[in-house]
């Protein structure tokens, strides 16, 4: 027996092609790694060849007598990776019952002409699958901003593969250390950590930073924090005998860019 599609008209190529390129716009817009990374152009293979730059600082070129030879300065170093590729996969299984509740539901009176709602509920699947990728390469990209590793383990990947934690191989000076942690609310002093920070590497790498990512719990422990209560006080109330300030994430962001710190 040959069943009409329940996606009707969606199932020409067309419409299809459509209802992805749909998805694909929504997930670009939500997707986080896709202001950071970007998509290497596709291959037969999965396996990978990778040449990895390893940046210095920039010298300017030096002042010399015009028969002298000129300065050598010292290359990036260039390391060959190889390895293969893993693959990002999920699928929705639809069973006989599925299929069976379809048509019964497609026969009740109550469903006459409401074909856009049985076609919505197939469709969502196939949106969800389309941006479960990009979900996956969020969590890796977020652990690799916040660690300089990522970790794939039964944990966050129960039903797959088992990488353990990967190495991203960043340099020492990428990873610093604070003498107390920010979700001491108390004792703890983000600004000074971030302005040291921020400090060293403009002295030693000569690099300014541009974006600051916290977590909420994290947020919720720097807006209690007395060294940061006490910034802003002094921000927004220079001058006065007395005055009010509220703690809000656009308060402590415009204290961070009037003095060139990230936000």
């Amino acid at each position: 027996m040959i069943a009409p599609s329940y996606f009707l008209n969606l199932a020409s190529s067309a419409n299809m092609q459509f209802l992805l390129d749909s998805s694909r716009l929504k997930l670009e817009m939500q997707s986080v790694w896709r202001q950071y990374l970007d998509v290497a152009p596709t291959q037969m293979s999965l396996t990978f060849d990778a040449a990895i730059g390893r940046e210095r600082i920039s010298a300017a070129a030096s002042i010399v007598d015009t028969d002298a030879p000129s300065p050598l300065r010292t290359r990036q170093k260039l390391e060959l990776y190889k390895g293969n590729i893993p693959c990002i996969k999920e699928k929705f299984r639809m069973t006989q019952d599925d299929l069976r509740n379809l048509e019964v539901m497609k026969n009740l009176p109550m469903y006459a002409g409401k074909e856009a709602e049985l076609i919505k509920f197939l469709a969502n699947d196939l949106e969800e699958c389309s941006v479960a990728g990009d979900k996956r390469i969020d969590y890796m990209t977020l652990q690799a901003l916040s660690t300089l590793t990522m970790d794939v383990n039964l944990t966050n990947n129960p039903d797959g593969a088992v990488f353990g934690v990967i190495d991203l191989l960043a340099a020492s000076y990428q990873k610093q250390g604070v003498p107390v942690v920010w979700s001491d609310s108390v004792n703890a002093k983000p600004i000074t950590d971030i302005e040291n920070f921020v400090q060293k590497n403009w002295a030693t790498r000569g690099r300014m930073f541009g974006r600051l990512l916290i977590s909420y719990d994290l947020w919720i422990n720097i807006k209690k924090n007395a060294e940061v209560r006490s910034l802003l006080q002094g921000f927004y109330n220079t001058g006065k005998n007395a005055g009010s300030f509220a703690v809000t994430l656009d308060n402590v962001n415009e204290m961070m860019i009037a003095n060139n710190w990230p936000v």
